[in-house]
């Protein structure tokens, strides 16, 4: 049987957090955290294959946290609410290739895209 993925679901908002749970913790070993500075304290104890970046924190935007993240040499998707030409453009320039909006989000696309991003840690 193939290892389940570890992805970190940095998500401040708990019924954001409960539905992504919903969605996707019988795939996955997700990990939580509700503010930037967790998600960067997990980030350093922890390896991840992939993280799914909430763009709005308490104490950081996504933008922020990007290069912060960079460092762990872990892909990043970015969930949003509100997608603007801008941050595209923001997070392309901060090394995230995935920014998915969380209207209408469904277990399919967030799985496609986890797929798409995340690669094993050894080969990072």
């Amino acid at each position: 049987m193939a290892k389940r993925l570890t992805i970190l679901l940095t998500e401040d908002d708990e019924i954001h957090r409960e539905m992504t749970h919903r969605m996707l913790g019988d795939l996955f070993d997700l990990h939580d955290a509700e503010t930037g500075e967790q998600a960067l304290e997990l980030l350093d104890r922890i390896t991840f294959h992939c993280v799914l970046l909430d763009n709005r924190l308490p104490d950081y935007t996504g933008i922020e946290l990007l290069p912060l993240i960079a460092r762990h040499e872990v892909p990043v998707i970015m969930l949003t609410s509100l997608v603007t030409d801008e941050l595209i453009a923001e997070a392309e320039y901060g090394g995230c290739k995935w920014l998915i909006s969380k209207d209408g989000l469904t277990t399919n696309a967030l799985v496609d895209a986890i797929s798409n991003a995340a690669v094993t840690p050894a080969t990072r």
